[in-house]
């Protein structure tokens, strides 16, 4: 009995995962949008693409796992052999903010690809999501973004608060946005860039300044949805899974400023081999208290956004 169950399902399953495998789930995401993309008839094709193994490729057309498809516009593309392989590639754009967080979107939070080499991480990411956490997440982006031309550079945050150990800093990039001559900051770990009451787009110090004198802060999302590790980020040295914690932080818009209030007080900008921030260390209650030099808010705003 159970032998004839089997190979009658065991049949079945055979002839589904056949028909499955002939298939291609080929799609685009854009500004939220995603868009089916169809196969294009090889005698279709014009000006094919030279081949690339890198994760950017231009707009046109481009041959991927034996199929050809255009690629129409900036976005991130993503295709799926079932049962075979998946491949992932982005075209880039004129726009060096969406180009950002077009990269940031390769990208889930979690910690199992932290120590991996940018050699590595450049492979893995042509077949699946990296998972990192926001340090790691934002040297990748860096790296993508100086190979095609963006200038971009580190910063962190830091709490004034007392230290707890799982949420007591951020690093983001600050992207150069040539068409309005700043920089902006981009959150790479929660895919976001932040605006003003009036639409203008903010770099570090007026997203810190804004928290400081509780502002309104609009957070423009370029994810969708939360890109989280549920099952996998856990604490390296114990085994314990920052789920719960994680879902809190970005269950919404409220919760993830709430976040940013608690871990973004202080901005810290490192140059000639020294971090930067502003006040004074009697407001700084963390272990980074004595490795900070620290600035009026003016000078620091001279030293690292003279206009």
């Amino acid at each position: 009995m159970l032998s004839s169950i089997n190979n009658i399902f065991g049949n079945s399953k055979k002839k589904k995962t056949d028909a499955i495998q002939s298939a291609v789930v080929a799609y685009s995401i854009r500004n939220g949008k995603l868009t089916v993309l169809n196969e294009v008839p090889e005698q279709s094709v014009k000006n094919v693409q030279a081949e690339t193994n890198g994760l950017v490729l231009t707009q046109g057309f481009h041959k991927i796992g034996g199929s050809f498809f255009y690629f129409e516009e900036p976005g991130l593309y993503f295709f799926s052999f079932p049962f075979q392989k998946n491949s992932l590639r982005i075209v880039v754009g004129k726009d060096a903010i969406e180009n950002a967080l077009l990269i940031s979107n390769t990208i889930i939070r979690g910690n199992k690809d932290d120590e991996q080499s940018l050699k590595h991480l450049k492979k893995e990411v042509l077949d699946r999501f990296l998972v990192l956490t926001c340090t790691y997440a934002c040297i990748f982006v860096q790296h993508i973004l100086n190979e095609t031309g963006i200038k971009s550079r580190l910063v962190m945050t830091l709490t004034a608060e007392e230290e707890n150990q799982y949420n007591d800093g951020h690093t983001l990039l600050e992207v150069y946005d040539t068409a309005i001559k700043k920089y902006v900051l981009v959150d790479i770990d929660k895919k976001c860039v932040f605006e003003s009451d009036n639409g203008e787009k903010m770099d570090l110090l007026s997203f810190t300044g804004a928290i400081k004198n509780e502002a309104k802060i609009r957070i423009v999302s370029a994810a969708g949805f939360p890109k989280l590790d549920w099952a996998g980020f856990c604490a390296v040295d114990s085994g314990f899974n920052f789920q719960f914690i994680e879902q809190m932080f970005c269950y919404d818009e409220q919760q993830q400023l709430n976040l940013y209030k608690r871990i973004c007080n202080l901005p810290v900008i490192m140059a000639d081999n020294k971090y930067f921030s502003v006040s004074s260390a009697t407001e700084v209650k963390n272990s980074w208290k004595n490795k900070l030099n620290f600035l009026p808010v003016e000078e620091f705003r001279q030293k690292f956004y003279p206009l």
